[in-house]
Parts: structure tokens; sequence; C-alpha cells
């Protein structure tokens, strides 16, 4: 158990109510409760990464701009979505280490939040498919109203085609409801 579990959990959520998306505080909580609905034993490590897997939108408050209108910024989705893993793997890392958090625990939380987007261990799949589960139903209906119908089935269908066959079992039903939403 690290020392500062809840001023670190305090100090993420401070972070992310300065993003420009106004969903992303519940995406954060959702996305933690979500983690420990498909992995009730979740340590600390991996509850702190759901936590702050998009701390970067709160750090700067650009993210939010860059989803909007990632084309301007990046020549691919996936370039753009690896930029802001490792934005946020850095930003979470930094403040770790301010609270004197020990190495090894800072470099867990770095390589889920790293690989939140795409998965790779047991742990990052999980961390993955409840960034997932969340995205449907915390951040949805704000990214329609955004983006606009298509550009949001786009969204829905890489969030639910890169979770685990497992996250999908969970997300099959929010799933159909957000396509129900997109008729």
């Amino acid at each position: 158990m690290i020392e500062n579990f809840e001023k670190i959990k305090n100090e993420i959520a401070k972070i992310i109510l300065n993003s420009a998306a106004k969903t992303d505080p519940e995406h954060s909580k959702t996305t933690l409760e979500w983690l420990l609905k498909m992995k009730p034993d979740a340590d600390e490590a991996l509850q702190i990464a759901a936590l702050a897997h998009d701390i970067e939108r709160g750090f700067n408050g650009e993210e939010a701009i860059r989803e909007k209108d990632w084309e301007k910024h990046f020549a691919t989705y996936d370039e753009h979505k690896r930029y802001h893993a490792n934005e946020s793997a850095r930003i979470i890392s930094e403040l770790l280490m301010k609270n004197n958090v020990d190495d090894e625990f800072v470099q867990r939380v770095s390589q889920l939040v790293k690989n939140h987007e795409v998965g790779g261990d047991e742990d990052e799949n999980v961390l993955m498919d409840a960034d997932s589960m969340s995205y449907m139903q915390s951040n949805f209906d704000y990214f329609l109203e955004m983006r606009g119908k298509n550009k949001t089935k786009i969204k829905l269908d890489y969030m639910y085609d890169r979770m685990t066959e497992t996250g999908k079992q969970f997300g099959k039903d929010f799933y159909q409801e957000c396509l129900n939403k997109l008729k």
C-alpha cells in the first residue's frame, strides 16, 4: 500500500477537473468503477492508472481540442492516441515522484497508462476495456454532441472493437444502446 494513495487520487481528480472536456472527471471515476467490476482485486497501481489514464487532458487542456480535430495535428489517429498515452504517462509519473512514491510503482503506473489505448498484458487489457466501457457510459453523448453522428460512430466502433472478448461481454449492451442513439 502506498502511503499517499488518497492524496494522489485527490490530486488526479483536481487536475482532471481542468479538462476542456466536461465529461472527463466522470470518465475518470467510471473507468475506475468498471475496472473494479472487471478486476475486483486490482492493485493500487492499476487503480491509479485507471483514474489518471487521461490526465493529460486536464493538465494542459489541449487534448480535448486535439481529440476534436486530431487530423490537424497528427498523420493518423493511432499517432494521436500514442502521443496522448505517452503524455498522460509522463504527467502521472511526475505526480507520483513528487509524492515520493517508489520507482517500481511509478514505472508500473506509467506502463499501464502508456498502454491503456492498445492493451498488452492482462492488467493493460482490463484498463483498456474499462476505458472503453466508461467511454460508452460517460463520454458517448458528449462526443455525439461535439462530433456528430458519423465521427461518433467511428469512435464508438474503435472503442468497442479494441476491447478484449471479456470486455465485450461487459460492453455489448452499452454498445447497442449507443448504436440506438445514433439512429
